[in-house]
């Protein structure tokens, strides 16, 4: 984890309000390879909401864009994320809805 990354996680969890998993990986399809892997999940117990965090400090960023834009294709990670977390955790987080947060430059907001 990056110096990036710890200020985003100490950020996301200063309220207490939300269970940050770092390096979240998503397993392909019975079996223990990494399909995908994220910077963090969030669990945001108020309201009860998942999200997909991602942080990069380059100053060109058209990569993570690609992989958020991926995220919502169907199949793709909000699906796999959903299944993987039914399958370790039951109904838990069943109903709560998938969300993505990207934290990068200020330069590149605009993008």
């Amino acid at each position: 984890m990056d110096i990036f990354e710890d200020a985003v996680l100490r950020y996301i969890a200063a309220d207490c309000s939300t269970f940050v998993i770092p390096q979240y990986d998503i397993q392909q399809a019975e079996s223990e390879q990494s399909w995908a892997s994220f910077d963090f999940i969030g669990l945001h117990h108020q309201p009860n909401r998942i999200y997909i965090i991602e942080v990069t400090s380059a100053s060109a960023s058209e990569k993570l864009f690609k992989k958020i834009k991926e995220m919502f294709q169907p199949g793709m990670h909000r699906d796999r994320l959903s299944q993987q977390l039914r399958k370790d955790y039951g109904d838990k987080y069943s109903a709560w809805p998938i969300h993505v947060a990207a934290f990068v430059r200020q330069a590149e907001k605009e993008r």
